[in-house]
């Protein structure tokens, strides 16, 4: 995976967790050390599994709509370790060893004074802000023709017409297509349509019937 930088939106959420202690030794010129000095232009943070736990909760607190396990694709944040401030952002690589932090030169604001070696720190990785997670799009003819110039196969749009007619025919009428198609879209009305299907409300309720609908006409942006 690049590090190359990208421009993304962050979150004004702050919370601060601890580094494992394996994971404070900055710097060295070993191979095996877990904090490398690199003249890369980003920062990266390699997920580990002793990690999944804490950065679920950190997903689960800043994207509460969102049902992914996957990080996000940038991590803005403060690193404290040994008396060493580093600021800048993360992204995920995972060709780096387990708990691995990569950093440029140019992202340290403070570096450990060796005068100060026996005064005990607090060693800390304060995540700031992370990038939104992109907004759904859909396929227009314009964008069929450039994708097909580009050599996507025409039977991936013809796949995905037939889906979403599929779904617009039988959206009001079949329990499973319009349970199926009140989760795809659910981010559009909270998963209010699927909730309501889910608790045994009648297919022909009128509310229900109002949120399908909705959803129908957003099925003929496929166009």
């Amino acid at each position: 995976m690049s590090a190359t930088p990208a421009a993304s939106p962050l979150k004004s959420t702050t919370s601060s967790h601890h580094l494992p202690p394996s994971s404070h030794r900055f710097p060295a010129s070993s191979s095996e050390t877990s904090l490398k000095l690199l003249d890369a232009y980003a920062i990266v943070l390699k997920r580990n599994p002793n990690l999944v736990e804490r950065e679920d909760k950190l997903l689960a607190m800043q994207q509460p709509e969102s049902k992914t396990r996957e990080p996000p694709l940038l991590i803005q944040f403060r690193l404290f370790n040994n008396g060493c401030a580093v600021k800048g952002t993360l992204l995920v690589n995972k060709k780096l060893p387990s708990r691995t932090i990569q950093v440029r030169p140019l992202m340290i604001k403070v570096e450990t004074d060796p005068k100060l070696l026996n005064i005990r720190t607090e060693n800390s990785l304060e995540i700031v802000g992370t990038s939104n997670q992109p907004k759904r799009t859909y396929l227009s003819r314009p964008l069929i023709a450039l994708l097909s110039y580009g050599g996507v196969p025409k039977e991936y749009f013809l796949d995905v017409l037939s889906t979403g007619l599929r779904d617009a025919h039988g959206v009001l009428s079949n329990k499973r297509d319009e349970l199926r198609v009140s989760v795809n879209h659910g981010e559009m009305d909270d998963f209010s349509a699927a909730r309501m299907i889910l608790c045994g409300i009648p297919l022909d309720e009128s509310y229900v019937q109002h949120r399908l609908s909705f959803l129908m006409e957003e099925k003929k942006s496929l166009r």
